[in-house]
């Protein structure tokens, strides 16, 4: 398929088109959406002062989204709405990316269904209307990866030279997009160790070293706090960081859970062991599910995805809740889906799980799948010793490992129709989902804005979100709280009030402001 990048022009440019109707169908909202504050306040920064300074609680490294955002911010105004459209141009262009990626594998229709795959998971629909690192991050990730791949195939200096660019630049978004061009390091020394010259040591060492040194500076001459959740981690932090990409990855999945289940039975090569990897994986699984069970944790697809309150960071409205285990419940926002759905959800994730760890081990030696496995690995080692795994930063994983499980169910039965069923539902539970989530965060920010707009100091306002990111406040030590955005009207005196309305048109919850009694 070396010509794909001229046979396949038009589909990519549909696909470009059809990810922005897609996307652009949610509205922009004026609210920080996850961690948005963050990396809001540092551009807003330098508006008001003209010093490049980050948010000391920025892990990534983030300058290249911090000066994209920022011509952004020059042309449009400043807002969270100009910067979330920011990403959504990323976010489009980054879905015919990868099915440029998948072309070196698939045919165009295969890789159109794998795209589509990427632009249906809710994780990728909620991130792009954020300004998070993460589908930057992705992007470069993704070009990485194909000229890696390009440059192992065609034993190209060339080619690997624009991967090491491109993670390069990735570092510049996410540190762990260098992963990229370790892996294929990885992949040079254990398989191709004759062929490691001092060109390509050069190409995927030194001058990767060499690019990220000004940031080291950096980091070290502003004193920036951005490490502390993602140094290395030893003990039992470890055994749950590995067990949590499996639990991820398993609803990642979900859209060719379908096609396996419906072929079951089917006779397509699949060795014992590549069954006994299977097993494996889903016992490992169960055992994750079981942890959550048992620690009163429930069943939820992580942060940033859907569970049954619903879509993005479900934050409580009142911060005795987080300790209370007993309050939590009666703290959180309206549940979006019921919880009987997560039967038929969960069963659906096992059988995705074992077809990806049966389709990964079947085609572990494979020539043309086996580099993505090396950045794939080389990633997941960058990742798991952290002390912060969470469900968003695993997409890379799985977009690397998409190619793995593609060519096992294109071979199946009735692969198109089934896909096409599980890739709609999942389409359809991101953009609900999102659209819950943005409905639920303007919601909050509107009661915090209306005491604010009243006279009502942001410092002494109460508020479980990221209002203390733009602010001194009071949650932070800074004061003592005189207000609270809370779902409980009894907290105090009500003084503003506003309705959370779910997609479906009902009232999910009424959020208040209140003024709380003297202490």
């Amino acid at each position: 398929m070396a010509s794909f990048f001229k046979n396949d022009k038009r589909n990519a440019l549909l696909l470009w088109m059809f990810s922005y109707v897609f996307l652009f169908s949610l509205r922009l909202t004026n609210s920080p959406m996850s961690e948005d504050a963050l990396y809001y306040w540092s551009i807003k920064h330098f508006i008001d002062t003209g010093v490049v300074q980050f948010h000391p609680l920025i892990a990534p490294t983030f300058f290249l989204q911090f000066f994209y955002g920022l011509a952004f911010v020059k042309l449009f105004g400043l807002g969270f709405a100009v910067l979330q459209a920011a990403t959504i141009l990323v976010a489009g262009a980054t879905v015919p990316l990868f099915y440029i990626f998948l072309r070196r594998f698939f045919s165009s229709t295969q890789a159109l269904a794998g795209a589509l795959v990427l632009l249906s998971n809710p994780i990728f629909v909620y991130l792009s209307h954020s300004f998070l690192t993460d589908i930057y991050a992705l992007f470069f990730i993704l070009a990485a990866a194909l000229f890696g791949h390009r440059a192992i195939a065609t034993r190209s200096d060339r080619d690997l030279l624009i991967c090491s660019v491109f993670s390069i630049a990735g570092f510049y978004v996410r540190q762990w997009a260098l992963a990229i061009v370790g892996g294929v390091f990885l992949y040079y020394l254990l398989q191709r160790r004759r062929e490691l010259d001092i060109r390509k040591i050069a190409i995927m060492l030194v001058i990767p070293l060499l690019a990220v040194t000004p940031w080291l500076y950096w980091a070290q001459a502003h004193s920036l706090v951005r490490l502390q959740y993602h140094l290395p981690q030893l003990g039992l932090n470890i055994a749950g960081n590995l067990l949590r990409p499996l639990y991820f990855l398993s609803l990642m999945f979900l859209p060719f859970s379908l096609v396996f289940l419906y072929n079951m039975r089917a006779k397509w090569k699949r060795v014992a062991s590549a069954r006994i990897a299977g097993f494996v994986a889903v016992a490992l699984l169960a055992v994750w599910y079981a942890q959550r069970i048992v620690a009163g944790k429930g069943l939820w697809f992580g942060v940033n995805i859907l569970n049954q309150q619903g879509l993005g960071q479900i934050m409580v409205l009142h911060p005795v809740a987080v300790k209370d285990l007993v309050t939590i419940h009666a703290s959180l926002k309206a549940a979006l889906f019921p919880g009987a759905l997560w039967i038929p959800v969960v069963a659906l994730s096992f059988v995705a799980l074992f077809f990806l760890a049966v389709s990964v081990y079947t085609e572990r030696k494979n020539s043309e799948m086996s580099p993505l496995l090396f950045m794939a690995a080389a990633y997941a080692l960058a990742v798991i010793p952290s002390a912060l795994t969470i469900d968003r930063y695993f997409l890379v994983m799985m977009a690397l490992l998409v190619p793995f499980v593609l060519k096992r169910a294109v071979t199946l039965k009735h692969w198109r129709p089934l896909m096409g069923v599980a890739v709609v539902l999942m389409a359809f539970w991101g953009w609900v989902g999102t659209y819950d989530y943005q409905s639920w965060n303007e919601a909050k920010w509107d009661v915090a804005r209306e005491l604010i707009n009243s006279g009502v100091d942001p410092k002494v306002i109460e508020f479980y979100g990221e209002l203390g990111l733009l602010y001194d406040s009071c949650m932070d030590g800074h004061g003592v709280c005189s207000y609270r955005v809370t779902l409980n009207p009894n907290d105090g005196t009500v003084v503003a009030s506003k309705d959370y309305l779910q997609p479906w048109g009902n009232i999910g919850n009424r959020i208040y402001g209140v003024k709380l009694p003297p202490a």
